[in-house]
C-alpha cells in the first residue's frame, strides 16, 4: 500500500503503523506523485486539502502530524459508525482524521498540556477528552481501527488484516512487603508507640502477636497468590519497591535479608520488574539507582517497570525509563477509574513528543487495579467482579491483552479487602480463559 503525503514525518509514519498494526502487506510513504502514479495496488492520499482531479482514496488531516510541537488544540468531537470520536475534519471521506486521533491519544498528547492534577499531581481521567465523549471504560482507539480496518477492506478487498491472541498478564505490586515483620527496631517501637497515641489496642495485639510469632504476618500473602497463579494458570509480573523511605515510599531497606530472600524467591520463578518511588518519575539518578538495586539483587538485567502511584509525567518519565534501560512499562492506566488511558487494550511503542520520534520502549497498558475497584469507585464485590468482567470481555473482543494489578497487602483480607480475594479469584479465572481460547 502507498500513501501520498504533503510530507513524510515521523508522526505520520508511527501514525500509520499503528492504525495499520495487523496490515499483513507493506507501507510505503511518498510526497511524490510521480512514484504514487506508477506504484501498484491499494493507493491512499492523507493531506489536508484534496489533490486536484484525483480519483484516489482521499482522507482528511487534521494537521498534528504534520508538525513537532504539542500545544492545546481545540477539541472538536464527533461520531462514526455510531462510536465517538475527536479531531473531526470536514473534507475526505471520513468525518475524522483517524490517524491523528490514534496518536493523540497513544501519546497521550493532552497531558503534555498544563492541567489540574489530583493531591499527587496525577493527571484525572476528568480532565481527558475521552471524559467529555464518556468513552474512559471504551477502548476507542482500537473500536477505531477495527472500524478502519472493515472501512478499508471494502476500499480495497484484496488487503488482509491478522489479529494476535489475547493475553491475560496478572501483576503483583509490591509496596510493603510485611505490615510488622522485618522494620527495625526504629520503625517497630514507634509503630507500638503510634498504636498508643491512638488507642488503637486492636492493632497493637495484633502486632506484637506477629513480632512473637504466634500469628503471620497478615502480608505475607505470597503462598496464596503463588498458589492460585499456578492453579489458574496465568502469567505473572512482581514489581517490588526499592525506594528510600519517604512519605509515599514505605517499603522494607533494599538490604534487608528476608526482604532479599523473598524477591530471590520470585525472581527465580517469574518474571519480576522494578517498581520506582514517587520521586523517581522526574529524577534519573533516582530511578537508575532504584532499577541498579534490583538487578545487584536478582543478578539479572531488569527490563520490566511500573511507577509508584501510577506516577507519570509524559515530559519526563518514560524518557527515563527508557534511558535507564527499560523496555516495558505497565503504568498507562488510571488510579481513579478503570478502563483505557490510552483508548487500548493493545501494546504500543511510545512516541516521544519533546524529541518527535518513536521509540522501542513498549507501553503494556493497565486495565484494572485492586484500589482503583475498591477505594475510588467504591464498588461492592459483586460490582467489582461485574466490571472485571466487563472490562476482560472488551479485551477479548479487541484481541487485547488485560493487565490486572493487586497487592500483596489487599489480598490480606482484612479490614476494607474483606472479602476481596474473591474478586482476585475470579479475574484470573476470567484471565484464565484467555489461555483456554487459543
Amino acid at each position: 500500500m502507498i500513501i501520498l503525503v504533503d510530507q513524510i514525518t515521523p508522526r505520520i509514519q508511527y501514525a500509520f503503523e499503528q492504525v495499520f498494526r495487523d496490515y499483513r502487506g507493506e507501507l510505503v510513504f511518498t510526497n511524490q506523485e510521480s512514484e504514487f502514479d506508477e506504484a501498484l495496488g491499494p493507493k491512499i492520499i492523507y493531506a489536508k486539502k484534496p489533490k486536484e482531479n484525483r480519483q484516489e482514496l482521499y482522507l482528511g488531516s487534521y494537521g498534528i502530524l504534520e508538525h513537532s510541537d504539542y500545544t492545546r488544540i481545540k477539541m472538536e468531537p464527533g461520531s462514526w459508525v455510531g462510536i465517538p470520536t475527536i479531531l473531526c475534519v470536514k473534507q475526505g471521506e471520513l468525518p475524522f482524521d483517524v490517524f491523528s486521533a490514534v496518536f493523540f491519544m497513544l501519546t497521550r498528547y493532552e497531558e503534555y498540556w498544563r492541567f489540574e492534577g489530583d493531591q499527587m499531581g496525577r493527571f484525572k481521567p476528568e480532565n481527558s477528552i475521552t471524559h467529555e465523549i464518556k468513552s474512559t471504560e471504551r477502548p476507542l482507539v482500537d473500536e477505531w481501527i477495527r472500524a478502519f480496518e472493515t472501512y478499508i477492506k471494502n476500499k480495497f478487498p484484496e488487503i488482509e488484516f491478522e489479529a494476535p491472541q489475547s493475553k491475560f498478564i496478572s501483576t503483583i505490586d509490591v509496596d510493603s512487603a510485611y505490615a510488622y515483620l522485618h522494620k527495625g527496631m526504629y520503625r517497630t517501637v514507634g509503630g507500638i508507640l503510634k498504636d498508643l497515641s491512638r488507642f488503637n489496642f486492636k492493632n497493637l495485639i495484633t502486632r506484637l502477636k506477629c513480632l512473637s510469632g504466634s500469628i503471620p504476618d497478615p502480608y505475607d500473602t505470597y503462598d496464596y497468590i503463588e498458589g492460585k497463579h499456578n492453579h489458574y494458570g496465568v502469567d505473572s509480573i512482581f514489581f517490588f519497591l526499592l525506594a528510600d523511605f519517604s512519605e509515599y515510599d514505605k517499603g522494607l531497606p533494599y538490604t534487608q535479608k528476608q526482604f532479599r530472600k523473598l524477591i530471590l524467591r520470585f525472581s527465580k520463578k517469574y518474571t519480576v520488574g522494578i517498581h520506582p518511588g514517587v520521586q523517581s518519575h522526574k529524577r534519573y539518578n533516582t530511578m537508575l539507582r532504584e532499577k541498579s538495586r534490583l538487578e545487584g539483587i536478582t543478578a539479572r538485567q531488569v527490563i520490566h517497570s511500573r511507577q509508584h502511584y501510577l506516577m507519570l509525567r509524559f515530559r519526563t518519565t518514560y524518557r527515563l525509563l527508557k534511558s535507564t534501560g527499560i523496555k516495558h512499562d505497565y503504568s498507562m492506566g488510571y488510579a481513579h477509574s478503570a478502563g483505557f488511558r490510552a483508548g487500548t487494550c493493545r501494546p504500543y511503542y511510545w512516541f516521544d513528543l519533546k524529541k518527535n520520534a518513536a521509540s522501542i520502549l513498549t507501553i503494556h497498558p493497565l486495565i484494572a487495579m485492586d484500589t482503583t475497584l475498591n477505594r475510588y469507585m467504591k464498588l461492592s464485590i459483586k460490582e467489582a467482579k461485574e466490571k472485571v468482567s466487563e472490562l476482560i470481555a472488551l479485551v477479548k473482543q479487541h484481541n487485547g491483552e488485560f493487565v490486572s494489578l493487586w497487592h500483596n497487602e489487599t489480598l490480606a483480607d482484612i479490614n476494607e479487602w474483606k472479602g476481596w480475594r474473591e474478586v482476585f479469584e475470579h479475574t484470573l479465572a476470567e484471565g484464565a480463559k484467555f489461555t483456554q481460547d487459543v
